[in-house]
């Protein structure tokens, strides 16, 4: 049984945040291709999109955060 979006999204009181959902990251040319095609399986685009819609027309913010590469590998680390 589907949860009506709204229902989830009670005004002023929640933001939707996506994570490094981009090309780089989940696209055909991103450097994990499991990763790629797990997206493509649950459809984690067209459902962000319609999460992103959902929020927007009850007020909510949508957040992009982004992987973003600077200069000299500036900021980042490894695991």
């Amino acid at each position: 049984m589907a949860i009506p979006l709204e229902s989830l999204l009670p005004a002023g009181r929640v933001a939707f945040v996506l994570c490094e959902v981009q090309e780089s990251v989940i696209g055909d040319g991103a450097p994990w291709p499991a990763l790629t095609e797990a997206a493509k399986r649950v459809n984690l685009i067209g459902n962000a999109a319609r999460i992103a819609e959902a929020a927007r027309a009850r007020g909510a913010p949508v957040i992009h955060c982004t992987a973003e590469g600077l200069p000299n590998r500036f900021g980042s680390n490894t695991n």
